[in-house]
């Protein structure tokens, strides 16, 4: 449903999810499909920030991370 929501720009959209519900998918599919959209993240953990960063990097996405 999110996803959804995402990709029919709707409006913005702040989602929280647990262990293994698919965040990384969240962000990944829109910002393949859409390159003209910037996505906004906000990543809690330290060691997680690090790892998304390095997949959005791999991805060829281009990525900060504060």
């Amino acid at each position: 449903m999110c996803i959804q929501h995402c990709l029919e720009l709707n409006s913005n959209m702040v989602v929280v999810m647990g262990t293994g519900e698919g965040k990384s998918m969240l962000w990944q599919v829109p910002v393949r499909l859409q390159l003209h959209i910037k996505n906004v993240m906000v990543i809690s953990s330290a060691a997680n920030l690090v790892d998304q960063h390095k997949r959005a990097i791999v991805m060829g996405v281009e990525a900060c991370h504060y």
